[in-house]
Formats: C-alpha cells, structure tokens, sequence
C-alpha cells in the first residue's frame, strides 16, 4: 500500500514573435496519488486540484487491474508438499478507469495573432475505460492482444475549425460525446536469424456533438495492418492503414472520402561497432540504414477537406545509435 503526495508548480512563459505580446502564468497543483495491490486485485488513485488564475475543476482518477486466467484456472486440489511451480503465461487481465479531466487552453489557442481566441473556457469532462489484456509468451514467440471499451464526454472542447474567411480559429465546442471500442493484436516470432512481427488495430467511434450532430473531422472506423521480417541484418517492412470518411460539417451535408494507404520500408542494419569503453553502460554503436517509402500507391486524399496530402514520398535515412 503506497501513498504518495506533492505540490507541483509550472511557469510558462512565451517569447513568440507570433504573439501581440509576450505572456505568463503560473500553475501550482497538490496531488495525492494512492496504490493497493492485494491477491485479489490492484487499484490506482489520484486527485489533485490545480490553482491557474483561479481554482481549476477537482480532477480525479480510479482504476483497477485484476488477472482472470490464474482464477479460472486455479487447479482446486489441495496444496501438496512439492507444489509445481506456477507460470505466468499467460495472462488474461481484466481492467478498468474512470476519471475526470480539464486542459486549459495553450498559449497558442488563446493569443494567436489574429486567430487565437482569449475568451476560451477550459475543457472538462468524463472518461471511462472498460477492457481485457491478453498476453502469452514461449521462447520463440508471443502473442498479445487489447479489447477496449470507452466512454468519453467532454465539455468546453478546443477545436480549431475553419471559419466564413477561411481561416482557422480555435472555438469551444459545447460538448463532445465519443463512445466506441479500441482492439490490437500482435504476434511476434525470433529464432536466431530469422524475426517477423505482425499487428492488427482497429477502432470504432461514434463521435457526435451530444445534441445529434457529428464531431468533425473523425473517422467512425480505422485500422491498419502491419508487418515487419528480418533474415540476419536485412529487414522489410509494411503497414496498410484505411480509414472511413470524415464530415467536415455537423449536419452531415459535406465529408471526405475513405481512402487506404500503404507505407514501406528496407533496411539494413550492418553491424555494431564496438565503443573501446570498458563502461557497462556504453557497449557498442548500432548502425541503420533505410529507404522509408510513404504512400506506395499515390493515393489522392484528404483528411480535411479542400487540404489535399502529399502523394508518394520517399526518405533515405541512416540511423546511429549510441
């Protein structure tokens, strides 16, 4: 059982050539964070209460771990003198979070010349989060995967849309509801010389502005696939994303289309140099080297509308870690 608690103070300061002026602020905090791990189940905690010109809202969070598998698969005997050693693989973790959350406005959203907008009201709001981890590791490969369940409500939210002149303004949207479920899967395998890794993600949001309008400019479903081989020091890589179109206004009337991208990647990675140092901490330099190729297929799409991304684009890149 951990309890742990602090004062927290942040000053911001700008110096932005961007700004009418040059601005300040101060932001002190008093957080207490709490931990209980039992046989049962472990639980976090915290709340802290923010002072920024004035009393911020009470935020707080709870959330809950609890391992499933072990429980369903408790072997019922009695315990015997030599007890087999217990594994931990795998896992089925059931969690859960439920907490309330502010942001106060940047620098950026409030003093913008021109587009920044000092009347902004901090964000506020609900979160909920309802899920199953599962894990399972052998010597040669492991799988994982996440299901997800969430709950989002949000008061007061910054959102920069375009305005009747065409510029971009940040406004406080009165309330944003995103209900939906998050899943990722992964199934990795090493064997000496040959890897190969490969991902699954998919999300589902039903995103709408609490009074039967749409939020802008989020996809109600994405997902992408990804793979990834390596043989010795040669390794390739591709990932296929798509997601469904987006509405650019709250009634529905303009969108735009769903599109699919690929990316790619080879690489080679030739070898560690040795640094000379007898220090522990400092063993080798690792050497990579990679031709990056984004949007393989020159699809044309948009995220926005009337804001075409880029086509195909390549980027050789040589990596060296320390």
């Amino acid at each position: 059982h951990t309890i742990r608690a602090g004062i927290n103070t942040t000053s911001d300061v700008s110096n932005n050539i961007n700004y009418l002026k040059n601005h300040q602020r101060t932001r002190v905090a008093l957080f207490v964070n709490d931990a209980l791990t039992t046989n049962f189940v472990t639980i976090t905690g915290n709340i802290r209460q923010e002072w920024l010109e004035k009393l911020q809202p009470t935020t707080f969070s709870v959330g809950f771990e609890k391992e499933m598998l072990k429980m369903l698969t408790q072997n019922p005997k009695p315990k015997t003198q030599n007890p087999k050693p217990k594994t931990q693989n795998p896992k089925l973790i059931l969690r859960g979070s439920l907490s309330r959350n502010f942001n106060v406005p940047t620098f950026n959203d409030l003093y913008w010349a021109e587009l920044g907008n000092p009347n902004l009201e901090t964000e506020q709001g609900w979160s909920k989060e309802l899920g199953l981890t599962f894990k399972n590791t052998k010597a040669v490969h492991s799988f994982q995967s996440h299901l997800t369940f969430f709950d989002i409500d949000m008061k007061n939210r910054i959102v920069w849309q375009p305005q009747s002149d065409g510029k971009w303004r940040p406004t406080n949207v009165n309330r944003i509801v995103s209900k939906g479920i998050e899943a990722w899967a992964s199934f990795q395998v090493s064997k000496q010389a040959f890897q190969y890794k490969v991902s699954v993600n998919y999300q589902f949001a039903h995103a709408t502005d609490g009074e039967g309008g749409v939020q802008l400019f989020v996809p109600k479903q994405n997902g992408s696939v990804s793979a990834w081989l390596k043989y010795h020091k040669i390794y390739v890589a591709w990932q296929q994303t798509a997601s469904s179109k987006r509405f650019g206004t709250t009634d529905k009337t303009t969108w735009t289309n769903a599109f699919t991208l690929a990316d790619a990647t080879l690489g080679f990675t030739p070898f560690p140099i040795e640094s000379g140092f007898r220090s522990s901490t400092v063993k080798s330099t690792k050497l990579d080297l990679r031709l990056a190729v984004s949007n393989v297929f020159n699809t044309d799409y948009q995220v926005i509308r009337y804001y075409p991304n880029p086509k195909r684009e390549y980027r050789l890149a040589l990596t060296v870690a320390f």
